[in-house]
């Protein structure tokens, strides 16, 4: 689970949990007065990791009603 920072609303919670065949990726934006509250939901095959020299982003492809290519969810973290 990840509270994501936010200054001026409520925070954003991504839950990611897998079994090691599927990964189930949550956005909860229902604590978020700024967004429609909703909660994403996504079942996907492939965690993505993407890096440079500021920050690495993760986030999912090939999930359940996408194209296998779209990318689902991401979360970032800086490099230090």
């Amino acid at each position: 689970m990840i509270v994501g920072p936010n200054i001026d609303s409520g925070p954003v919670i991504t839950n990611i949990n897998s079994n090691g065949k599927e990964i189930v990726w949550i956005i909860d934006m229902s604590r978020d007065v700024y967004t429609n509250g909703a909660i994403e939901v996504y079942k996907c095959k492939k965690l993505n990791r993407e890096e440079d020299n500021e920050r690495t982003v993760f986030s999912a492809s090939n999930c359940e009603g996408y194209l296998e290519d779209d990318l689902k969810g991401s979360i970032a973290f800086p490099n230090k």
